[in-house]
């Protein structure tokens, strides 16, 4: 499709007036060719993502070395039961649909910390949902993700009691949701770097490498990833904060528009 270009106009009747309506229209075309041509683009990359999060071959590896330990010590019941959480998992992975509801995101986020729990001992976690917003529709795989973050960036070098929470609030017109964790924090500059991601995402802007560290790295690929999602399908409604303090923990905020499906 070819756009005429800006039409200049030195008119000052009706001409000019169509002439204005013809540059306002086209600007317009413009701009919502190169929003679709940019969502487009992110709807095959959030394709992709999610088949990887389908065959999570470090997930998977991890999970079918916990059910060969519990089946060498004798804990078949434990073993089967981790065999359904898998299951369930794929099961949900496979799912096509683009949204889920919080109950559903709720559920499969239980799903992954109870397989988890079999390898990390001490792992406490925190699920709340207010009922009234559990049916209600959100992006799909936001909160196993943010709590698979979690754990693997803030418990990778923690001693001690590991706490990881999930609190959904209905806000009115709004939804709240809070995943927060008690584990090492996060860098300054890595903070600094997810704040710009936001800025990038907003603007269209690919992401860039930088000097941080292979697991810093790998944390912000995530949220951005998470975030880019919530952005596509939110837009500026949607509302993504980051509080965290090193060796005290971190909290995502995230606050989204009520969606009913």
């Amino acid at each position: 499709m070819i756009l005429i270009s800006h039409i200049p106009n030195s008119y000052q009747d009706e001409i000019g007036e169509l002439i204005d309506g013809i540059n306002d229209m086209t600007y317009s075309i413009k701009i919502l060719l190169k929003r679709n041509e940019a969502v487009c683009k992110l709807s095959s990359a959030i394709r992709f993502e999610m088949l990887c999060q389908q065959i999570n071959p470090h997930f998977l590896y991890n999970t079918l070395d916990i059910i060969n330990g519990l089946i060498l010590n004798g804990q078949k019941d434990e073993a089967v039961r981790v065999c359904e959480m898998l299951g369930l998992m794929f099961r949900y992975n496979l799912n096509g649909e683009e949204d889920s509801t919080l109950e559903q995101e709720i559920d499969h986020t239980k799903q992954y910390l109870e397989i988890i729990q079999y390898k990390i001992q001490g792992l406490n976690t925190d699920l709340v949902c207010d009922e009234s917003i559990r049916k209600l529709k959100i992006a799909r795989f936001v909160l196993q993700p943010l709590v698979e973050n979690s754990i693997k960036h803030g418990f990778a070098q923690k001693r001690g009691e590991c706490l990881v929470s999930v609190c959904a609030q209905d806000e009115g017109d709004r939804i709240s949701i809070c995943v927060m964790d008690n584990g090492a924090g996060m860098l300054p500059q890595t903070v600094d770097e997810l704040e710009n991601m936001k800025w990038a995402v907003q603007k269209g802007i690919p992401p860039e490498r930088n000097q941080t560290t292979a697991g810093e790295r790998r944390r912000r690929i995530g949220l951005r990833n998470i975030y880019e999602r919530l952005f596509v399908k939110y837009g500026r409604s949607l509302e993504f904060r980051i509080e965290t303090r090193q060796g005290f923990g971190t909290r995502i905020m995230i606050d989204i528009p009520k969606e009913r499906g």
